[in-house]
């Protein structure tokens, strides 16, 4: 589930995701544009990185063939609807990285399109809708537009660059970031509070400190320990792991907490380690 988990962090910040959209409009705020293609490539570096670590943590190698694969799973066939459904997803992604167009207008279009095209109980759609990550989203703007303005990201900003170089200020955003996230999350803690002070970070440190590497770190840092029970990722693999039928007698709660936990404060260590030397900043 790591493995998976990381895979899917790797490309949760492009153009078409709404912590895409969150990054890109705080980076633009500081003067930072075009950011999310080479922070994708370098967080991509960070979890194929955290997948062999894993691979190799968990044993991955000694996996045995579950008893379940060899059940025959009845396959469910596309029905139109389906295929109306995945005709406005690609064409979603294709104004809104070919077109350049706002992607939340698209979207929004274009679920008005399928819905006025009855594949869907309009009812039920609006009830899926996820109000708890707009909610957050839009809360965490206010935040730190109210933070900005009573000086709270240049107390950071500066407590950062006091116990930091040139030479080592990947590796502290890379650590800080992964501190946070042990008991919060990315998008909703991490990424509001670290990502404002990028920018100011940079002028601090100076040398020409790369803005876009400075970011990459910090979410390298914290994606690493977002595997941490007490956080987003690793809450939801513990919850799942027990709640499971066939693995929940397998695994002890306890036992699988402190091993994630465990495994949470490796990785940021040692990608906090790696940033020094630039891995994270290839793309920028």
């Amino acid at each position: 589930m790591i493995i998976g988990v990381a895979g899917a962090q790797s490309g949760r910040f492009t153009s078409i995701t709404p912590d895409g959209n969150v990054v890109a409009t705080i980076m633009s705020e500081q003067g930072v544009e075009e950011i999310l293609t080479p922070l994708t490539s370098n967080v991509t570096i960070g979890m194929i990185i955290l997948s062999i670590a894993a691979f190799i943590y968990f044993k991955g190698y000694k996996t045995q063939k579950s008893k379940v694969a060899d059940n025959m799973i009845e396959k469910e066939r596309l029905t139109k609807n389906h295929w109306i459904a995945l005709a406005g997803v690609l064409l979603f992604i294709f104004c809104v990285i070919a077109l350049g167009l706002d992607a939340g207008l698209v979207a929004i279009s274009i679920a008005m399109l399928l819905l006025i095209s009855g594949i869907s109980d309009e009812k039920e759609a609006f009830q899926n809708i996820p109000w708890n990550t707009i909610l957050m989203v839009t809360g965490v703007g206010l935040l730190m537009n109210i933070v900005k303005e009573t000086g709270g990201i240049d107390i950071l900003v500066g407590t950062i660059g006091d116990f930091s170089n040139y030479a080592t200020i990947m590796g502290m955003s890379s650590f800080v970031g992964g501190f946070m996230s042990w008991f919060s999350s990315t998008l909703g803690v991490v990424i509001p509070t670290l990502a404002p002070t990028v920018s100011d970070l940079a002028e601090v440190i100076g040398n020409n400190t790369n803005e876009t590497g400075l970011l990459s770190t910090m979410i390298v840092g914290s994606s690493s320990a977002a595997f941490s029970p007490a956080s987003s990722a690793g809450g939801l693999i513990l919850s799942t792991i027990i709640g499971d039928r066939q693995f929940g007698e397998k695994f002890n709660s306890n036992k699988l907490f402190v091993t994630l936990f465990g495994f949470s404060i490796v990785m940021p260590l040692l990608n906090s380690v790696l940033a020094i030397t630039g891995i994270f900043n290839l793309f920028n």
